[in-house]
This record gives structure tokens, C-alpha cells and sequence, in this order.
């Protein structure tokens, strides 16, 4: 079990390279699972057969840890981004298809060890004086760099996963100022809005008019 863990995060860790990374809301979240699915051959034999067998619950894990909002009225030990609720994620695992989808959550949580602690902080710094720019901010911004394409897997998703994966997110984490059937109606409001062309033109035109690259 370790050493599969280990060897996705390496996988990441190459993978997210400067010229290939960004930071990453919901769409860079699905095109880094995407990339991982392209090169399953790097991984472990069994990992490899897990993730192409249950490839729609593997992508559905990689955005899930951001379903819930206003993270920051949980205590740490409970945070839905904290390494320990990772792997409690993957332990309480019943199935193939949950065991995938808990390795797209520890994917997810491994992504953002790299922009959280370095790609998003870097642009909130160079941008510190003005105080619209900030965290989620960037992310938005990064996220308008993904492949439209991307935004149509997000709507499969939605039709190939199984249906059990949520139960075992609500088993694991605490609610927050909402509940997680709330979190997820707003997670899903968010996801349909990143898929209209209105959105994406309106980041284009934010982006294009920035000062900030």
C-alpha cells in the first residue's frame, strides 16, 4: 500500500513540473488526472489495473477533497485536506471502484502540496499590493488555462462514477457552515459554471487585461 502511494506522488511530483503547472482549481485537478491515466504504465502493476478499471471514480476523487467550503471552521485533524483524512479515505474503502476513488483523493491532496505551498503563494507575493489578488483568485485564473475539452469530462464524470463514492465521503468528514449534500449542490453549481462559454470569456478578458501573467 505505501509503496503504490509513493509511487503516484512521484508520478505528481514529475508530472508538475514548472512548465506544465499552474495551480489548481476543479479543471486542473481533471486535466492532471487525465495525465496520470495517459501514463499508467509508471505505476505499480496493480495500481495500473485499478485506475484504468475505475478510471471515472479515480478523476472524480481527484477533485473531491474541494467540494467542501469554509474548510477553515473545521479543526486541522479534520480538515478534508489533511493527509490523515487522505488515508482514512482510502482504509474505509469497501470496493475497486472506492479504492480508486480514494487514490484520486490523495492524488488531489498531493497536487496541492505543490501549488499551495509554492505556485499560488509565489503569484498572491508578486501581486501583494493589490488586495483582489489573492488565493482563490489565482486559481480561478490558472484554471482558464485548461483545455476546453477538460469541462466535458467534468460533465461524464458525473454519468461513469459510482454512486457509492460520496456515502464514504460523508462517513469521514465533519460538516462545515453546511452540510455535504449543501457543499455538493454548490460544488456542482460551480462545475456547470466553469463549463459556460460566458465563463470562459470572461476569464479570457480578466486575463488578457491583467498586469499579472
Amino acid at each position: 500500500m505505501t509503496i503504490l502511494i509513493s509511487s503516484l506522488f512521484i508520478f505528481l511530483i514529475i508530472f508538475l513540473v514548472p512548465e506544465n503547472a499552474f495551480a489548481w482549481g476543479p479543471g486542473m485537478h481533471i486535466e492532471m488526472a487525465s495525465a496520470v491515466l495517459k501514463n499508467l504504465t509508471i505505476l505499480p502493476e496493480p495500481l495500473q489495473v485499478l485506475l484504468h478499471s475505475f478510471r471515472y471514480d479515480f478523476i472524480y476523487g481527484c477533485i473531491s477533497a474541494d467540494i467542501i467550503n469554509a474548510k477553515k471552521f473545521t479543526e486541522y485533524a479534520k480538515h478534508c485536506h489533511n493527509w490523515h483524512i487522505g488515508m482514512k479515505v482510502l482504509d474505509s474503502a469497501k470496493n475497486d471502484s472506492q479504492r480508486a476513488f480514494a487514490y484520486g483523493y490523495l492524488c488531489h491532496l498531493a497536487a496541492d502540496v505543490v501549488a499551495h505551498n509554492y505556485y499560488v503563494p509565489n503569484q498572491i507575493i508578486s501581486s501583494f499590493s493589490t488586495r483582489l489578488l489573492k488565493h482563490t483568485y489565482w486559481e480561478l485564473r490558472f484554471d482558464s488555462h485548461v483545455d476546453k475539452s477538460v469541462w466535458k469530462l467534468a460533465e461524464k464524470i458525473a454519468k461513469e462514477m459510482h454512486k457509492d463514492n460520496d456515502p464514504l465521503l460523508m462517513e469521514i468528514l465533519d460538516d462545515t457552515l453546511f452540510s455535504f449534500r449543501t457543499n455538493k449542490r454548490i460544488f456542482n453549481s460551480l462545475l456547470m459554471m466553469a463549463r459556460m462559454e460566458r465563463w470562459h470569456k470572461a476569464m479570457d478578458l480578466i486575463s488578457a487585461r491583467s498586469k499579472w501573467l
